[in-house]
């Protein structure tokens, strides 16, 4: 067996076959089954979204492939065509989706007017409110 080296052109025309059974088979929603149709392996894809990442037509056809496959496991979710479990599965690990927002709790202290903390000038500005809204005696 002997290996073939893909060119610019022969990737092209390999992410094109892609595009074409992708359109003409609706029922695909994976693409390690394009990869397999094809007979190419995940690697090589990406090799070819990557070294040939300067011609717009390849790229946008790897676009238009990875949103078609992304848009049919929601649309397959949402219809119960498709067991919402492993598309959540799937979309977290081939889309890098995330079902919760990401909250930075690093605080930083940062040294304002006269040298006194955030919160110092915090504190202060509640003492001054306080006494100014406390009736004198």
């Amino acid at each position: 067996m002997s290996l073939i080296k893909y060119t610019e052109q022969l990737a092209l025309a390999k992410i094109e076959i892609m595009h074409n059974i992708l359109n003409d088979d609706e029922s695909i929603v994976f693409i390690n089954e394009l990869f397999t149709k094809v007979n190419i392996y995940p690697e090589l894809y990406h090799l070819f979204k990557t070294k040939y990442k300067h011609n717009p037509k390849l790229v946008n056809y790897c676009k238009i492939i990875d949103s078609t496959l992304e848009q049919r496991l929601v649309t397959g979710a949402l219809h119960n065509k498709l067991h919402a479990g492993l598309v959540v599965f799937i979309l977290k690990n081939k889309y890098n989706y995330t079902d919760k927002a990401v909250i930075d709790n690093n605080i930083t202290v940062t040294p304002i007017l006269g040298g006194a903390s955030n919160v110092q000038a915090i504190q202060a500005g509640n003492e001054v409110i306080m006494a100014s809204t406390s009736s004198p005696e």
